[in-house]
């Protein structure tokens, strides 16, 4: 089945719901009310009653008129639809519109567990996910992304739910949940990727560093030849969960395996949001080398490794990491390798390019400082 929601129906449907709605009550049968998706809200639906509606299939739904004629018409047009003999679907779809989502949750897994209608199961699917993530139910938002990614690739891609914050209750049921889902015997790798790259989040929002290093090694299985969308996929999650282990790696201030994991996963920092993150990482690693060495050759490997995170993303969409990489560098010209001149203009530049910000505030905290011990700019 095709993404139902991304055809456009949701938005239709709550454009029109109160009008359908006012048809449930006393319908005898189902209804579809159509409308072009190239109309305005404002254009009346062409309302279709005593129908029975048959299927939903590949992005279109079918259904028979009194009269015995048969209709298709595109998901994209359909504005609303009750069904005579599912009270349960009807009442989600209105608290759908009404963007009473804990509810509709309810009622379309009511729908669900109950209806008979095979392609009404399929349809509700899309539906109950994306309302149970809407009302932070991140625990029947998993289960619903699961089912999608197993019956509806298509619409699993749209509908992937977001990690709450590490303080929520539902994180640690998730990846049990998660775990199991990708352990089942016959899933497949397009299935178990997109699940491990969401277990991958669940277990760095758990800070569960034993967690990702396992997520990791299964997902340097599933990496193959560039240009598979699965391994391309696969691909991006195993250089989230790297980035996740250098991260633990800096925590726990083991310098070289942070540095280590960088260096040896750096051809799978492909975007540069990533490449950014891999950077500023390795450059702490070097940070904490230096600082263990206490050698200038180490401290000036560190400022460099600072300096390379400004120069290669301060174009960048947010210049990543860049306003923090030099406030470090510049600690380290002042502090270890006695170029204050040099730091204090770096200050001064943080001040200038990154105004109103907490690195700005900073920066121009310890410019203050140098000026009044009568430091100048080089």
């Amino acid at each position: 089945m095709k993404d139902l929601l991304a055809t456009g129906y949701h938005c239709h449907f709550v454009a029109s719901v109160l009008t359908v709605a006012a048809m449930v009550c006393p319908a005898r049968a189902d209804i579809v009310s159509i409308r072009r998706p190239t109309e305005p809200a404002t254009v009346a639906p062409t309302v279709y009653t005593d129908v029975k509606v048959t299927d939903i299939i590949d992005g279109r739904i079918a259904f028979t008129t009194a009269a015995g004629n048969t209709v298709a018409k595109d998901m994209a047009s359909v504005v609303g639809m009750s069904i005579e003999d599912e009270p349960a679907f009807n009442q989600a779809q209105q608290d759908y519109a009404a963007n009473q989502f804990n509810r509709a949750v309810d009622e379309y897994e009511q729908t669900i567990q109950k209806t008979d209608k095979p392609w009404l199961k399929n349809f509700c699917q899309p539906f109950l996910t994306d309302a149970a993530n809407k009302s932070g139910r991140f625990d029947r938002a998993v289960e619903g992304y699961i089912n999608l990614v197993m019956n509806q690739p298509a619409a699993a891609v749209r509908y992937r739910p977001a990690v709450p914050p590490p303080s929520s209750q539902y994180l640690d049921d998730a990846a049990k949940t998660l775990s199991a889902a990708v352990d089942v015997s016959d899933i497949t790798s397009e299935q178990q990727t997109p699940l491990l790259s969401l277990l991958l989040d669940v277990d760095r929002a758990r800070n569960d560093t034993a967690g990702v290093d396992a997520i990791a090694t299964r997902l340097g299985k599933l990496v193959g030849n560039s240009g598979n969308p699965t391994a391309n996929v696969a691909s991006l999650a195993l250089a989230d969960a790297k980035l996740a282990e250098a991260n633990a790696a800096l925590a726990q201030k083991d310098f070289d395996r942070a540095a280590s994991i960088i260096t040896g996963a750096g051809d799978l920092f492909v975007d540069s949001t990533r490449q950014a993150d891999a950077l500023f990482i390795l450059a702490q690693a070097r940070d904490g080398q230096a600082g263990s060495k206490n050698d200038p050759n180490a401290w000036r490997d560190a400022a460099i490794a600072y300096m390379r995170v400004a120069a290669d993303f301060k174009d960048a969409a947010g210049a990543p990491h860049v306003a923090d990489a030099l406030l470090h560098a510049a600690a380290i010209l002042e502090n270890q390798l006695n170029q204050s001149p040099q730091a204090l203009q770096m200050y001064q530049s943080i001040q200038t390019r990154f105004p109103n910000t907490a690195a700005a505030a900073k920066a121009t905290s310890q410019a203050g400082r140098l000026l009044a011990a009568g430091v100048r700019p080089s």
